[in-house]
């Protein structure tokens, strides 16, 4: 028999593989982290669905996660338009270029082939309270970058903060950029390197490792098509810019709220 109410979840983090889909719920601020990191279909329907629709993709921006505070939106997905790009997402550029497929394809990009990005595992752990989800990236990237590793742990630490950590290799200097996407609407600000977005209720981010970064915010440049999810409203990022060209990074973004 179908029971009358749906059960409680047993933990926050739950994780759903065929989709590639990760959602955690921070049982004591009502802080909901979301992201997403495989084919467009899941992986079952990528092996057996092979058309060109079926195989489609959207902005190309692996690794893109958003956060909300309560019923209050903080990082959120732009419209893709009519110019699928990484520079829409929250995501890693590599010399200020994107991922495969950032070659500004018109709202979406046919027979996309999978790569091999994925979330890697999203653990819970019951007895110390605490969440890891861990991406890998790398396969996301064009070979020609030489990315030999990419990485990106979020850590979650209920009525506390998540921590988003960022290890990337390569095989030749760059110089690397994060972007967190916001809408203006709601407010992105920047207080020294500290990230703000939105007031009562405010996330903020705050930058910690190597290399040294500087930071500034950008309007995302969405290229608007005949109809928005978001009404037509102005996005924007921040932007983190490492200060020189390195062959490592990795920097912990810690986001917490108020």
């Amino acid at each position: 028999a179908v029971p009358a109410t749906p059960p409680e979840a047993t933990e926050p983090l739950s994780y759903f593989a065929d989709g590639g889909l990760a959602t955690y719920r921070d049982p004591v601020d009502d802080v909901t982290l979301t992201v997403r990191c495989a084919p467009f279909a899941g992986f079952h329907a990528y092996r057996f669905a092979q058309g060109p629709c079926d195989r489609m993709g959207s902005a190309p921006g692996a690794g893109h996660f958003t956060v909300s505070l309560g019923t209050a939106p903080r990082l959120v997905t732009p419209d893709g338009g009519y110019k699928l790009q990484s520079a829409v997402r929250t995501c890693l550029l590599v010399d200020d270029r994107g991922q495969f497929g950032d070659v500004g394809y018109p709202m979406s990009i046919p027979s996309k082939r999978y790569r091999g990005e994925e979330i890697v595992f999203a653990r819970w752990d019951n007895k110390e309270n605490t969440g890891w989800i861990r991406l890998n990236l790398a396969p996301a990237y064009p070979e020609e970058y030489g990315l030999l590793s990419y990485s990106r742990d979020l850590l979650l630490y209920p009525g506390e903060h998540i921590l988003c950590r960022d290890t990337v290799a390569a095989d030749a200097p760059h110089r690397w950029s994060w972007l967190f996407q916001g809408k203006r609407e709601i407010g992105v600000a920047l207080d020294g390197l500290r990230a703000v977005f939105g007031d009562a209720p405010t996330l903020t981010i705050a930058p910690l490792g190597i290399p040294a970064l500087t930071a500034r915010v950008e309007e995302t440049p969405v290229v608007w098509s005949y109809a928005s999810v978001s009404g037509f409203k102005v996005f924007e990022h921040v932007r983190y810019d490492s200060e020189d060209t390195t062959t490592f990074a990795q920097v912990e973004f810690v986001l917490t709220w108020k």
